[in-house]
């Protein structure tokens, strides 16, 4: 064999290799929750899906019956539960940090976005709002 078809064959071989080797390799895929939709994906550090039948629920008329008590929520969401007139009490921190306290006796945590956010939701509420107690901390 001449040095030329050698130092073909040997870069034939080199290519495959590297082929070989850029492939992904499967990994271990995280395991499905009992219950949960096969059809959606379960994301590392994802919070598990949990049956409506599971859930704790401290109020089934309420609007949210998922959120725990002393569940952080995101803004949005406590301005809806604001609106939807939710919520007995208000708690307002300098920190932004807005503490909602429900008539079914569980409270909510939230962050408001900016300063005044909490007012502007309220402003906007109308009667829902107008029995809730604000208290600034």
């Amino acid at each position: 064999m001449n040095i030329r078809k050698l130092t073909l064959l040997v870069l034939v071989v080199l290519l495959l290799t590297a082929c070989q080797l850029g492939k992904p390799q499967p990994t271990e895929q995280p395991k499905q929750p009992e219950g949960a939709n096969p059809a959606e994906p379960v994301l590392p550090g994802a919070i598990p899906y949990v049956p409506p039948e599971q859930r704790p629920v401290a109020d089934p008329s309420s609007v949210y019956p998922y959120f725990e008590d002393g569940a952080q929520i995101p803004w949005d969401k406590a301005v809806v539960l604001i609106n939807n007139g939710e919520v007995s009490k208000i708690t307002v921190a300098q920190s932004l940090q807005v503490t909602l306290f429900l008539k079914d006796g569980r409270t909510m945590l939230s962050l408001q976005p900016a300063a005044g956010e909490l007012q502007k939701a309220l402003d906007a509420c109308g009667d829902p709002c107008k029995d809730i107690e604000i208290i600034n901390e």
